[in-house]
């Protein structure tokens, strides 16, 4: 009896038993949930590309680029770019469109300073070439307009052009005098005003750069000057002063040999030419 229950027991626990030992194959996994896991892994390997070139950018902004913080807060204070021998600044509406350029120049060219117009050409350049400063204002063709510079020994230059042609110069001088010029396209002077702390000139030439006509307040008995010239070397007209008498005309024939004097220094004294 024991044992006919127990095989009936057997007999209805054997479909169990086969269905949890029996061998199964893994169920497929639907199309559309393949692809997307393909896609995902393309986009992990993707993010994983991006995130080592943006390492390797940052690594190398690093070298040029420091951030200073306050000590107290931690907070950001300045920034402080080295190593950098360019940097250009363009429009937010424009990456494409360049509005300023600052350059580092290699040995000793010094620094560069570009600000553009909306052509995108340079207008005005600061520079400092082999330590001389310079200002320059351009025209779209890249001619120059204004010059401003100085030497070694601090003493500036100021040049009006007209499209890279000289017109008008300010300079100071070595001794110090003060210099305003009118020039033409050769760089000569026609007219040329000079003065120092004691004394004034104003020189005014023709087209074959010789003097026409001088202004000075230096004179022999003091004074002023003036010396009008004719075709020739020597002056042709001399207006002046003579000390006690006031005002002296001399007129010279073109070898410069006074031929008319007023007053006449014949019928001078000596203490009336103040030679006494």
């Amino acid at each position: 009896m024991r044992i006919q229950n127990k095989m009936e027991s057997l007999r209805r626990t054997q479909p169990l038993l086969s269905w949890m030992f029996a061998p199964r194959s893994r169920k497929p996994m639907p199309m559309s949930t393949a692809q997307e896991t393909a896609a995902l892994r393309a986009e992990l390997a993707q993010l994983r590309k991006d995130t080592d070139r943006l390492r390797k950018e940052v690594t190398e902004l690093r070298q040029f680029i420091n951030v200073e913080h306050d000590e107290d807060t931690g907070q950001p204070t300045n920034i402080c770019i080295s190593r950098c021998a360019l940097i250009g600044f363009s429009r937010p509406d424009a990456p494409r469109g360049m509005q300023m350029l600052i350059c580092a120049g290699p040995g000793d060219s010094g620094p560069c300073v570009s600000l553009y117009g909306s052509d995108e050409k340079g207008r005005i350049i600061l520079s400092v070439e082999k330590d001389v400063p310079q200002i320059v204002i351009n025209t779209p063709e890249h001619q120059n307009t204004v010059l401003l510079t100085a030497d070694a020994e601090g003493r500036g230059l100021l040049a009006a052009l007209d499209n890279g042609k000289p017109r008008a110069l300010l300079k100071a001088g070595p001794d110090g005098a003060g210099v305003a010029a009118v020039v033409h396209d050769n760089g000569q002077a026609r007219v040329c005003l000079r003065a120092t702390e004691k004394d004034g000139e104003l020189f005014v030439v023709n087209g074959e750069l010789k003097t026409a006509i001088k202004l000075s307040s230096i004179s022999q008995h003091g004074g002023g000057t003036l010396v009008l010239h004719g075709h020739g070397p020597k002056p042709a007209v001399i207006l002046s002063t003579v000390q006690g008498l006031g005002g002296c005309i001399i007129l010279n024939d073109p070898e410069g040999i006074p031929f008319v004097t007023l007053p006449d220094p014949q019928k001078m004294t000596d203490e009336e030419l103040g030679l006494d």
